[in-house]
């Protein structure tokens, strides 16, 4: 099932936090003006770029039809990615990672978005939480998921 993904970054002369609030704004007053009550569940993400599993992460790219020769390249850089750490004017020895995605990264902001797509779309799917018209208000801002819903139970 294809579902339809509003991207408030693409509106010119706002800036995304802003759309994002001014939508928060909008559904919470719409209910409460009509008598709800409105619970609201926000979910860090922060740590979950360090976590991504990098093998799920390709084997999904290669199910969504993702070129072959482009997941391989990505499997070569993620795989043989060697860090340190500076701070101030010493630099660590290098080491592997092992998990996570670039942070930073050109590619980062859809890979990871790839990578929560399944949990964005049971989310919405669930039909659960407040809607503006039929559209549901769940927002995915940065490195946060908001889920606004009339009944504490439906969270």
């Amino acid at each position: 099932m294809h579902l339809k993904v509003i991207n408030a970054s693409l509106v010119s002369k706002l800036g995304t936090r802003l759309r994002c609030s001014g939508v928060v704004k909008k559904v919470i007053n719409y209910y409460t003006d009509r008598g709800s009550h409105v619970f609201a569940c926000f979910v860090d993400l922060s740590k979950a770029f360090d976590r991504v599993n990098y093998w799920k992460h390709f084997n999904q790219l290669l199910s969504d039809g993702a070129d072959v020769h482009l997941v391989k390249l990505l499997v070569c850089w993620y795989v043989n990615q060697e860090v340190s750490v500076r701070w101030l004017c010493t630099r660590s020895e290098s080491f592997y990672v092992g998990n996570g995605t670039k942070q930073g990264g050109v590619l980062s902001p859809y890979l990871f978005t790839r990578y929560l797509s399944q949990l964005i779309t049971e989310i919405c799917l669930s039909r659960v939480g407040c809607k503006i018209g039929t559209l549901p208000t769940n927002i995915l801002y940065m490195l946060t998921i908001s889920c606004y819903c009339v009944r504490l139970g439906m969270l």
